[in-house]
C-alpha cells in the first residue's frame, strides 16, 4: 500500500493546514483578552498592590510578586504578565516595582522615617536591596533623593520670601 496517488499530497497538505489553523485559532483565543476583562484584571492587580502598600496585608502578607498576585487573582502568572504588558506597556514585575518605588519616594519626601525603616515597611528584607531597586527605578539612591527633595524645598521656600 505504498502507492502514492495524485490526492495523497493534497490530503496531507490539507491536514497540515487544518492543524496550523487550529493552532493559530487557539493562540488568538488565548491572547485576545476582551478590553473590559483586561481592565478588570489590571484594576484588581493595582488594588492588590495598593492594599499591600497601605498596610492592609490581609491578602498579600509578603512582598508582592507576579506569582503571588496571579494566585490571588486566580489566573496564571504568564497570563497576568501578558495582560499587564498589553495594557500598561511594561512587565507585571516592573509595574510592581514602579508602584513600590513611587510609594517609597512619597515617604522619603513626606516623612522623617529612616531609609532602612521605609525599606522594611515596604517589605524589603535588606536595606541595600531597597536602595538598589530604588536607584534602578529613580536613578538616585534614596538618601540622594531625600537630600535633593529637601534642598529643592528649602530653595523654593527661600525664593518665596
Amino acid at each position: 500500500f505504498n502507492r502514492e496517488d495524485k490526492f495523497t499530497k493534497l490530503i496531507i497538505t490539507a491536514g497540515i493546514a487544518v492543524m496550523l489553523n487550529l493552532c493559530m485559532r487557539y493562540y488568538e483565543l488565548q491572547n485576545n483578552t476582551p478590553q473590559d476583562s483586561a481592565d478588570v484584571i489590571v484594576s484588581r492587580f493595582n488594588k492588590l498592590i495598593c492594599d499591600y502598600l497601605s498596610g492592609a496585608r490581609d491578602v498579600l502578607q509578603e512582598f508582592p510578586t507576579v506569582s503571588s498576585c496571579a494566585e490571588i487573582l486566580h489566573i496564571s502568572p504568564n497570563y497576568l504578565g501578558d495582560v499587564v504588558r498589553k495594557k500598561l506597556k511594561c512587565s507585571a514585575q516592573q509595574h510592581i516595582r514602579q508602584m513600590i518605588v513611587k510609594e517609597a519616594a512619597y515617604q522619603l519626601r513626606n516623612s522623617n522615617t529612616s531609609i532602612s525603616e521605609i525599606g522594611y515597611n515596604l517589605g524589603f528584607k535588606y536595606p541595600h536591596h531597597f536602595t538598589r531597586v530604588f536607584k534602578l527605578e529613580i536613578g538616585t539612591t534614596p538618601n540622594e533623593y531625600r537630600h535633593e527633595v529637601t534642598s529643592h524645598y528649602k530653595a523654593t521656600k527661600e525664593e518665596k520670601k
